[in-house]
């Protein structure tokens, strides 16, 4: 660091200098792959929620999700079909709109391709969910008035947490 302002910085030894060096290391590098937290579905939503911060291009690309519902029957999830994704680096979450998904129905859903911010793939070991497809009639996520009804959600911890 170097003062513009005709300054005379005092160095640690009490030596006056208007030059300073200054080093600094950085933690290390994020190796760590990401991993699905939940994932949950309405008749017309998906939300699919990361373990942490991920690369938006690759989590928007709904070509990156293969969803199955009832489980065994895949569900068409393309951007000509009409089909969208939004990601909110708030809560690490996915949002996917434009598939028509059935109240009850059991579902799986299978991330590929997807990164986090520093290029990590997906763990394969997890990145696949299952779960019951919610009636938007009695919950919506999106709504402070849900039922007082309790919600089984799928999670994952990682040692970093």
């Amino acid at each position: 660091i170097q003062s513009t302002a005709d300054l005379s910085l005092v160095d640690d030894d009490g030596t006056a200098d208007g030059v300073h060096r200054i080093s600094f290391t950085t933690g290390a590098a994020d190796v760590s792959s990401p991993f699905l937290y939940y994932v949950m579905a309405t008749q017309s939503h998906i939300y699919v929620t990361f373990s942490e911060t991920m690369d938006e291009t690759s989590v928007t690309d709904v070509s990156n999700y293969a969803f199955e519902s009832p489980t065994g029957t895949p569900v068409a999830l393309t951007a000509e079909g009409g089909v969208t994704a939004t990601y909110s680096t708030d809560d690490n979450t996915v949002t996917i709109e434009g598939a028509t998904l059935i109240a009850d129905d059991t579902f799986t859903m299978t991330v590929s391709n997807v990164a986090d911010i520093s290029g990590n793939v997906i763990d394969s070991a997890v990145r696949t969910s299952s779960g019951t497809v919610y009636d938007e009639a009695v919950y919506d996520p999106g709504s402070d008035t849900n039922s007082s009804e309790s919600w089984d959600m799928a999670t994952g911890f990682s040692e970093d947490d």
